[in-house]
Formats: C-alpha cells, structure tokens, sequence
C-alpha cells in the first residue's frame, strides 16, 4: 500500500516515513459510483471521527486523498462500482507535529524545522466561527 500513496507533498525532499516509522493500517474509505453529492460530506465526517478515535488511544493518523487509486483498486481487487475517496494511514508518531497560526491566508504550507519538527499552519478558531 505505501508505494501507492503520494507523502506531505510540500515536502518535496521528503520520500515519506522511513521503513520501521511507516503506518501500521490502512483503511481504505470507499463510496459507491451511483451515490449522492453528499458521500465527500459523509466520508469527512467518517475519517475524522476514525482519527479522532485513534489518537485517544494514543495513536497517529493521516488522510490521505493523493493516491494511486487505481492501483489500489487493482491490489485489494475493489469492485469496479466503487470508488476511492481516501486513505487513512494509522500508526504510532515517530514526530512532534505542532500546530502554527496562518499569518498569511495564501500560505498554507508545512514544513520542517532543522530539529525535524514538523509545522502546520491553520487558521485561528476566532476565524472559523461566526459569533
């Protein structure tokens, strides 16, 4: 599975976790072809829920949407009527990840320090929410 997905695309040097850091699961969310516009809604809701369950547990996760889908399919032999939305990769955190507020709203890109700390800038809660 871990060659078919595409790792931290900003991090252009990076080939994504070294052997013996690299998830211990995958789920695969599928969604049927015929389906409502809804299923991306649906499929959100569900793997952040599954995420937020894992790291109560003390575990790390990632969506991932940047993937060979139709190698996967061919791999885990999918029915041809259903269609990969994302892949969640599960496992222990092998790094410090540390949330930073956007200071500007075009740059939303992560990065690593020179300690291998990995910073992800989000937008701060007072923007998100509407009083």
């Amino acid at each position: 599975m871990f060659s078919h997905l595409k790792w931290a695309n900003y991090l252009r040097y990076w080939d994504g976790p070294e052997q013996g850091e690299r998830p211990a699961a995958y789920i695969i969310m599928l969604t049927p072809m015929a389906t409502t516009r809804f299923h991306h809604i649906d499929t959100g809701i569900a793997a952040q829920t599954i995420l937020l369950g894992a790291t109560e547990k003390g575990m790390g996760g990632c969506m991932i949407a940047s993937a060979d889908k139709a190698a996967i399919s061919k791999l885990l032999h999918l029915p041809e009527a259903m269609e990969i939305n994302l892949v969640i990769a599960l496992g222990y955190p092998a790094e410090k990840v540390v949330i930073d507020e956007i200071d500007d709203p075009d740059d939303v890109e992560y990065w690593r320090d020179d300690d291998g700390i990995h910073h992800v800038p989000k937008r701060r809660l007072q923007e998100l929410i509407l009083n």
